[in-house]
């Protein structure tokens, strides 16, 4: 039975200073970062000494060596990642860090708002797990007990509602999913998402309880949920820690974007 869940945003992301790197709807894992990941972080920066694509990388670690320097019996077994580019490279660091597999669930997605449909912006359709496994050999083919459940976003975007009602319909399944498709394997596991479902997933769980916490997650911050004793809730151990990482994690909430 799962009895830890920790949840972790993704790393520093360069379109945030940097705007050439926006979407490529001609590349679909531009969007997500791969190319600004692999060209600048080798290349750009080491010839202009723009710090920031490093930091993606260095905060990545630092969320991979924090996790390593926990007592073994409370590491994570194993992640189950957003499929955008910028969680895998998170999901990845702390992959080879814990000797652990990585498990794509599309379930975790970034929000595509509502503002963002009504700008016409188009929702990303991320690789299939086989194909991301190109570039992130971490990522778990081997077992046919986790075939993870293919969710797109709507054209349209979605509301705070839709996201609410999208993370709190899955959470339970997937919980259960994990629990079953592993036999009990996994007692403890990471999940690597975005700030908007990194924010729903950890009210989703404190369920009533969430009233009284507000996550504002920041890049690699971690939060650790477990399970009361009676096995019926979740209670927080911590919440957006972001004291082992690097640099300008760029704090986010819901209160940030409808403004």
């Amino acid at each position: 039975m799962l009895n830890t869940i920790y949840i972790a945003r993704h790393g520093f992301r360069l379109r945030w200073i940097d705007e050439s790197q926006r979407s490529n709807k001609n590349d679909p894992l531009s969007d997500s970062g791969l190319v600004s990941y692999v060209f600048f972080a080798t290349v750009f920066s080491a010839l202009t000494c723009k710090p920031f694509p490093i930091l993606t990388k260095v905060q990545a670690q630092d969320l991979a060596n924090h996790l390593a320097s926990l007592p073994e019996e409370r590491r994570p077994t194993a992640i189950f990642s957003s499929p955008y580019t910028r969680c895998l490279q998170t999901s990845q660091s702390v992959a080879i860090a814990l000797g652990i597999p990585i498990y794509v669930d599309y379930r975790l997605s970034e929000w595509h708002s509502d503002v963002a449909g009504k700008k016409g912006l188009a929702a990303y359709h991320p690789p299939t797990p086989t194909e991301l496994n190109k570039s992130f050999p971490q990522i778990d083919l081997s077992t046919s007990s986790w075939a993870p459940q293919v969710w797109l976003a709507p054209s349209q975007g979605e509301t705070l509602d839709d996201i609410q009602a999208r993370v709190r319909a899955f959470l339970p399944d997937m919980i259960r999913e994990i629990e079953e498709s592993f036999d009990g394997k996994h007692e403890r596991i990471l999940l690597v998402s975005h700030a908007a479902p990194v924010i729903v997933l950890i009210q989703a769980l404190l369920a009533d309880q969430a009233k009284e916490v507000s996550p504002k997650p920041g890049c690699c911050s971690l939060s650790e949920l477990v399970r009361t004793p009676d096995d019926e809730s979740w209670s927080v151990r911590r919440l957006d820690d972001v004291s082992y990482v690097s640099g300008d994690v760029r704090r986010w909430g819901f209160e940030d974007y409808y403004v």
